[in-house]
């Protein structure tokens, strides 16, 4: 086993070779694994809170708080390599945010995790960008990381295009206002809890262990709200979990889709005159007016207001 100087010292040689490896500024969490195979899940961590500017005496504290927040209790003293795929996604998370990093690049860092994981990732992703840390997700459904997430951008083609901010995109497709469904463990005053923390809200339904509630509060965004909620489910023990909708960023990202026609592609405008000459682009297939009337239309079961069916995969567990 080598000791802590030769990681040091294979740090520095390991990171010309595998980047992704001992990041300490910019890092990343994805399929590739930050750290070698033959060391545990706790001697990792804390290497790398280390190599990050943690002190040495703060550093036990620092990798304890990831173990207890991700759920690592049982995997601590385990050998990377025998980790299982959701294992190595949480160690892939922690790798990339223990010690604050300036820049961390997340890629379907919440895939097949537990309900419990995904709120302590984004509790620990939204105290980092809150402390002015870059945060980069890359996922193909984004709705579930909007409580952390402040822009859009698509990639097309190898180029990012910036779109818009969250908030300003939902403004613009839907109605104002959220919806708030509580999962509680025992009957609670619903309005005086939320009265607390909400000005305007809305009860809609309410059966024994689910309340559907409509926040109108004019200057929440994702960010507040979320904020907000957190302190009531602190404040409450009788409060389970929570989860906040709205209208689907993915339907916002399809409506923009749906309007590219007769716009440039960035893609187009870096071909020289010669190539655009050479190989003119063809014109785009465009469907009858007869065939796009006889196509199913869709139906809008989720609402930002009026959340009357809850989704598929929405399942609590008492």
């Amino acid at each position: 086993m080598s000791t802590e100087g030769n990681l040091w010292c294979l740090s520095k040689w390991r990171s010309n070779r595998d980047p992704h490896q001992y990041a300490q500024n910019v890092t990343l969490s994805c399929d590739l694994c930050p750290l070698p195979h033959w060391m545990t899940v706790y001697n990792g961590l804390e290497m790398l809170a280390i190599l990050r500017g943690v002190p040495k005496a703060h550093a036990r504290q620092e990798v304890m708080n990831y173990v207890d927040a991700l759920g690592f209790h049982q995997q601590a003293d385990t050998v990377i390599q025998y980790l299982s795929p959701g294992d190595l996604c949480r160690l892939h998370f922690a790798a990339a945010t223990v010690g604050a990093p300036t820049i961390i690049v997340l890629d379907e860092y919440t895939a097949y995790q537990k309900y419990s994981v995904q709120r302590a990732m984004y509790y620990i992703l939204y105290h980092l960008r809150k402390r002015g840390h870059g945060i980069i997700i890359s996922s193909t459904s984004v709705e579930s990381h909007l409580p952390v997430t402040n822009r859009l951008a698509i990639l097309v083609k190898g180029h990012i295009h910036d779109i818009d901010q969250v908030d300003n995109l939902v403004t613009r497709y839907s109605d104002k206002g959220f919806t708030v469904v509580l999962h509680l463990k025992n009957d609670v005053n619903v309005e005086q809890m939320f009265a607390k923390h909400f000005k305007i809200f809305v009860i809609n339904d309410m059966t024994e262990v689910q309340v559907n509630i409509q926040v109108l509060d004019a200057t929440l965004t994702w960010g507040t709200v979320f904020e907000r909620m957190e302190e009531l489910q602190a404040e409450n023990r009788d409060v389970y979990s929570y989860i906040i909708t709205a209208t689907p960023i993915d339907y916002v990202y399809n409506s923009i889709v749906s309007y590219e026609i007769g716009r440039r592609s960035v893609i187009d405008d870096e071909k020289s005159c010669c190539c655009k000459y050479l190989y003119p682009q063809k014109p785009k297939a465009v469907p009858k007016k007869e065939t796009l009337d006889g196509l199913i239309p869709f139906e809008q079961r989720f609402h930002i207001t009026k959340l009357t069916e809850l989704p598929w995969s929405v399942i609590f567990n008492r």
